[in-house]
């Protein structure tokens, strides 16, 4: 018998695995599932012995979802089926689905050992690792979980989802090393993903809080390493900066700190204030300035109403010598409090260099030729100290220099309002009143410079207003732009652009409305495109800009989402659904990496349909019907429109007829003959493939008649040399009956009492029997009898691991039966 099916054993297929909410889903037969129970039920009423047809029974029932009747007959099956890699990935397949574990991992680890490896397609022995394993992490058996995992990547480098749940499992067991190990080697593989990255700084970061009061250099390297892994975190650099600040480095926490103060949580807030505040002070302390002003200015980006903080940002910027923001913060800390001694006299100071200050920046914009802003600042330090001397005779030129010009613009204005050009005139006037803003003038040039406009103004209004009206807004909107550029303080022109932005609010918030409907309702994408909208609208709006990136936060969240188990679908074989999930994502987010993923899919599904295919249509020239119908059903459930797959199936039923037809007739030929042996054969081999076929039921009962005498004769032979003692002639004439008729009970049964009784060998046992021996026991529930014949293996074979394994796994097993008989 080969390990990949004798003739007996066509009809023994792989059940391939499916989805996860049930690991261990089989294909459907198309017939009826309890109409084909039934069927072999009634040939094994007939021919009980027959152990093939057991297995088949089984696989009909597990199909059927009736997994411990499946398991039963799979027992029954076994010790004629001990090499057969379908057999024993089946039975696994079978304890897995209910969750006896051990027994699942001690029959994949046989599929494995006779070969299931060499047909990945067939036999899809490394998902049935890996669902094991997600099996005993769901039961939190974290070793075994992570040995299975450690399997399936040693079987299967690709699958570096594998990392991704080896990071948790050893997060789990307190492995912080290894899982942070296992996670960095996933993100490796997919950077993108936002989740395991953040899983990464929790770790560190968690493992840094437990050492941050007894190993403060450890802490400080794990919290770098947790800021490695989330830039920008305000929780990791708060704690940076804490350290950098008891370990007085102020310069380096203000570094850290001051830049995520404002985006900090509120309770971070407080104490972030409390450090940056009192780095400030010692920074001022040590004359590190630059240092000091930069915490204080993060403290000041609120509403500065602090006293406490505004005196210190007084005191730093007068040691800088910027005496305006000396003066200025002084200033608000007397509105808050005026009787703060220290700053009326600091004000004193500050006053003085302000006074200064303005008069050197005065005297340099007037040599500049800047005379308006010269003169801005000379008459701001006048306000100050109206005695000053420098400023007053400053002043007084920059003013004569303003005048000379603003009746420049004022004279160039006229002449190009009386040239027919009263755009500009209109620029020059207001030229002119930028330099002195109550020039008589300069407001009668504009005036009458308007005026000029009328007739352009009023066309282009009406133009604004008629569109306004027709809802064409941002063309309205365009045209009253056009009459403000014409004449920025036109009333008609300014309305105009009121009413239209007015609409455009309306048309924003009801984008808005419907952005945060969609949202609500799970519609990420009409979320997107609303808020998208409701900012052309009116661009720059909170409201739309709060809810766009609410959007886009919760679309990359369901993209990862989906890309994850995208990936972990295709890592099981679970084609379809990882199309789904990674064509999902790429509808919310359409870019390269996503698009490879889903091309990566697609072609790794095609190549499975292909090999199945090929596979299919081997297996029906090698006339392995039932396999070949496994296969092709197999196809047509990942896709149900597959036209080949189609085909061959129809072909198929066709071959499978005209193969039993022409079996049939070699039967009866054989009976004719009287060689009821292969015709047995043949009827047998008809009816694991048709259990219903009734002539087939007629040869094998009519065979087995014409056998009885023979059999009987031959099985008295064998009871009598057995009770004589005669065990080795007792075993030829039992062996010769089962030539006969390899599936007679009552044979089978007296030759196992001659092999009980049979001496022991001397020659020397054989490790790889004694573990088959095991194994066979085992699946027949006779554990003690497996551990006996296990324990005789490490002797004969020290680096027999499995034999050991199993050995704890035949122990769980009858703990666990005298659990249920409550011994």
């Amino acid at each position: 018998m080969t390990n990949h099916g004798s003739l007996l054993l066509r009809g023994i297929v792989a059940i391939l695995l499916l989805i996860p909410a049930s690991r261990y889903t089989a294909y459907a037969e198309a017939d009826p599932s309890s109409q084909q129970i039934e069927r072999y039920r009634q040939v094994l009423a007939m021919d009980s012995g027959n152990l093939p047809l057991h297995y088949s029974l089984g696989l009909a029932l597990l199909l059927d979802n009736r997994t411990q009747e499946a398991i039963d007959e799979f027992r029954s099956a076994y010790p004629a089926l001990t090499d057969s890699i379908e057999m024993n990935f089946n039975f696994g397949l079978a304890c897995a689905r209910l969750g006896d574990s051990d027994s699942a991992l001690l029959y994949f680890e046989q599929a494995e050992a006779l070969g299931a490896l060499d047909f990945p397609e067939i036999y899809p022995l490394v998902n049935a690792y890996y669902n094991l394993g997600l099996t005993f992490l769901d039961a939190d058996a974290l070793d075994e979980a992570a040995g299975l995992f450690r399997r399936v990547l040693a079987l299967d480098p690709s699958r570096v989802e594998i990392f991704q749940l080896l990071g948790d499992l050893h997060a789990r067991q307190g492995a912080v090393d290894k899982a942070i190990e296992s996670l960095t080697a996933y993100l490796d593989r997919y950077p993108e993903d936002a989740v395991t990255r953040e899983y990464i700084f929790s770790l560190y970061f968690n493992e840094a809080l437990k050492l941050l009061e007894k190993d403060e250099p450890k802490a400080r390297s794990l919290f770098e390493k947790a800021l490695a892994s989330s830039p920008d975190s305000p929780l990791a650099l708060y704690y940076l900066g804490y350290l950098d600040y008891r370990q007085d480095l102020p310069a380096a926490a203000v570094e850290r700190l001051a830049p995520v103060y404002d985006r900090s949580p509120p309770e971070l807030q407080e104490s972030i204030r409390s450090i940056l505040f009192n780095c400030a002070l010692t920074l001022q302390e040590r004359h590190q300035l630059p240092e000091a002003q930069r915490a204080i200015e993060a403290l000041d980006s609120g509403e500065g109403d602090d006293p406490k903080v505004l005196f210190l940002a007084g005191n730093i910027a007068l040691d800088l010598k910027d005496f305006i923001g000396a003066r200025d913060n002084y200033e608000k800390v007397l509105a808050i409090n005026p009787a703060h001694r220290g700053a009326i006299l600091n004000l004193v100071t500050a006053n003085a260099g302000v006074v200064t200050q303005r008069v050197e920046r005065g005297r340099i914009l007037y040599r500049r030729g800047e005379y308006a802003s010269a003169l801005r600042e000379l008459d701001q330090a006048l306000a100050i100290n109206p005695a000053d001397s420098r400023a007053k005779a400053y002043a007084r030129e920059a003013r004569i220099e303003v005048d000379r010009l603003a009746s420049e613009h004022f004279t160039e204005g006229a002449r190009a309002l009386d040239e027919g050009n009263p755009k500009m005139a209109i620029g020059l006037a207001r030229a002119g009143l930028a330099l002195i803003p109550e020039s008589p003038a300069g407001l009668a040039l504009l005036e009458k410079s308007r005026s000029a406009l009328t007739k352009e103004l009023e066309q282009i209004l009406t133009e604004g207003e008629g569109l306004l009206e027709k809802g064409a807004l941002s063309q309205a909107k365009s045209a009253f732009d056009r009459a403000l550029t014409l004449d920025p303080d036109h009333e008609g022109a300014r309305k105009g652009k009121r009413d239209v932005d007015l609409r455009l609010g309306e048309q924003a918030r009801a984008a808005n409305d419907r952005g945060q409907r969609a949202l609500d309702e799970g519609k990420l994408l009409e979320a997107r495109n609303a808020f998208s909208e409701a900012l052309t609208l009116q661009p720059g709006h909170p409201e739309s800009l709060t809810g766009l990136a609410r959007a886009e936060d919760l679309i990359s969240t369901v993209v990862n989402e989906e890309l994850h188990w995208g990936r972990r679908a295709l890592s099981d074989g679970r084609f379809a659904q990882a199309r789904e999930r990674f064509a999902n994502a790429l509808r919310l987010e359409d870019s390269p990496g996503i698009r490879r993923e889903l091309q990566s899919a697609e072609k790794q599904f095609s190549v499975k349909i292909e090999i199945l295919l090929q596979t299919a249509k081997d297996w029906t020239n090698q006339e392995n019907f039932k396999g070949a119908r496994s296969l092709y059903l197999q196809i047509l459930a990942l896709d149900p429109r597959h036209g080949a797959a189609t085909a061959g199936l129809k072909n198929l039923s066709g071959q499978t007829t005209a193969f039993i037809r022409s079996q049939q007739d070699a039967a009866a030929d054989e009976m004719a003959d009287g060689q009821f042996k292969e015709a047995l054969r043949r009827y047998r081999q008809i009816l694991d493939l048709d259990p219903s076929d009734s002539e087939a039921r007629r040869g094998l009962n009519r065979g087995k008649d014409l056998l009885k005498g023979e059999l009987g004769r031959l099985i008295d032979a064998g009871k009598s040399a057995l009770e004589g003692g005669r065990f080795q002639e007792a075993e030829a004439a039992l062996l010769q009956a089962l030539a006969l008729d390899p599936y007679n009970g009552q044979a089978q049964a007296v030759l196992t009492r001659v092999k009980s009784a049979l001496p022991p060998s001397i020659a020397p046992e054989d490790p790889r029997k004694l573990y088959l021996q095991g194994i066979e026991w085992y699946s027949q529930g006779l554990y003690r009898e497996a551990i006996a014949a296990w324990t005789r293996v490490p002797p004969l074979s020290p680096h027999h691991e499995k034999a050991l394994l199993n050995i704890e796994k035949a122990r769980r097993k009858l703990h666990q039966v005298r659990q249920s008989q409550g011994e």
